[in-house]
């Protein structure tokens, strides 16, 4: 009878430590106390399934199997790279602690014989070990340090490479285990296709999630920069019922009537809607987003610019395929983007943006000022760029796409103020 008590109250008492260790360390998630009860006693109840029926290695895999498994469903909110960060964490803590103590009652005591003479010593070991996990991982530092931790995708990919090529050989292997009755290699395989699809499913998510993640930090910024127009509008309307409010009080003056009429005139000649109307011809979507978000980086960093858009313009662009959209999106952004840069670089700070329609081409044509220390005849080749190593690959990247695609065609040119491209657009074809 004790013999069950103290194994069942052993591993229930190591399956709470680990909860309340892994509660510490991930102080920003909030969990629910059903799924902390919940995780105490599933954990508990396999932790002492496992101490019963297996032992060394497959006991420690099993385990921590396990942990993964019951930390993924109520601990981290099915959030993959938190459980993977979070269980390695906790698991290496709980065995080092166990270490330790081990090692400090051999120096003591003869630790075999006091681990077996003392009737509840795993239950002892196991209380021990969960209050200094406990305190450990409320340090400030560690918690830092884990929630920061976040497996890169090129070591998750060269992981998953390996473990599958090691999968493949054990594959060929398989039968001469059976035919030898070596279960214990059996299971390391399974373990190990575990481990393999669990990274695959953690790559696939992760890369769904930030692309999700770019789309959305894209429709934020989109959204505030059409709150400001609509908010600048709401304070022109404003302003425009008070310029009516006083036109009515010039009405039996006629001569202070029309030196406020031409007061009115010359500060609105330029039109306040302009940039609303211009983006007004492009069809929905695509470049129209993309060119309201580019425009509130340009004006967040006291560009001077310029934008015209032909009224032609919207009624090519939506008989356009899909394909060839998506590439004109591609290479504008990158030659938007690259205009953005060097204005910043320069003196002047002046980007200009036209977008008309000449015979059977969408002509759109971005110039912007420039360092004049780069050397432009540089621009365009691999690996080029003033920003320094690692960048230069966009401006390469554009002239690639538009050399396989007949209906595109970019021409760069310059002269002493000014970086010019012309990005032209074949319309003749039929699509």
């Amino acid at each position: 009878m004790m013999y069950w008590f103290n194994i069942i109250s052993g591993c229930l008492i190591t399956s709470l430590g680990m909860m309340l260790a892994t509660v510490n360390i991930s102080d920003k998630i909030k969990i629910k106390i059903i799924n902390k009860i919940l995780f105490t006693i599933l954990f508990g109840i396999l932790l002492i399934i496992s101490r019963i029926f297996l032992n060394g290695a497959i006991m420690i895999l099993v385990n921590y199997i396990s942990l993964f498994l019951m930390m993924y469903l109520f601990l981290t909110n099915k959030e993959l790279y938190k459980t993977v960060s979070y269980s390695i964490f906790i698991f290496l803590l709980m065995d080092l602690i166990e270490i330790f103590l081990t090692c400090i009652l051999c120096l003591i005591c003869d630790f075999n014989e006091l681990y077996n003479t003392i009737p509840l010593s795993l239950l002892v070991f196991s209380i021990a070990t969960s209050i200094i996990a406990f305190f450990i991982s409320r340090i400030k530092k560690l918690i830092d340090f884990i929630n920061r931790f976040n497996i890169s995708m090129k070591y998750i990919n060269i992981l998953f490479l390996i473990l599958s090529l090691v999968a493949i050989f054990l594959i060929s292997q398989n039968k001469l285990m059976v035919e030898n009755r070596n279960y214990t290699n059996l299971i390391y395989f399974f373990v190990l296709i575990f481990i393999i699809v669990t990274l695959y499913i953690i790559g696939n998510i992760h890369n769904k999630n930030e692309k999700i993640s770019n789309q959305y930090n894209q429709m934020v910024e989109y959204l505030s920069e059409y709150e400001s127009i609509i908010d600048e509008q709401g304070k022109k309307n404003h302003e425009y019922n008070n310029q009516l409010m006083i036109l009515k009080g010039y009405i039996n003056d006629k001569k202070k009537l029309e030196e406020y009429l031409d007061t009115i005139i010359s500060d609105h000649k330029t039109g306040q809607n302009y940039e609303i109307r211009q983006l007004s011809h492009f069809p929905n979507g695509g470049l129209k987003g993309m060119l309201y978000y580019k425009i509130s980086k340009i004006k967040e960093n006291n560009i001077k610019y310029y934008l015209y858009v032909s009224k032609e313009v919207t009624d090519v662009l939506e008989k356009l395929s899909v394909n060839l959209y998506k590439d004109i999106t591609k290479v504008f952004g990158v030659l938007i983007d690259n205009a953005i840069d060097a204005a910043l670089d320069s003196k002047e700070k002046e980007i200009s943006l036209d977008f008309s329609k000449d015979d059977n081409y969408i002509v759109i044509t971005i110039s912007n000022s420039y360092n004049k220390n780069i050397d432009l005849n540089k621009v365009g080749k691999k690996g080029f760029s003033s920003k320094g190593k690692g960048h230069g690959f966009g401006l390469k990247l554009a002239k690639d796409i538009v050399k396989k695609n007949d209906d595109l065609e970019l021409v760069t040119d310059y002269d002493e103020k000014h970086f010019i491209q012309t990005f032209l657009i074949d319309t003749k074809k039929k699509r």
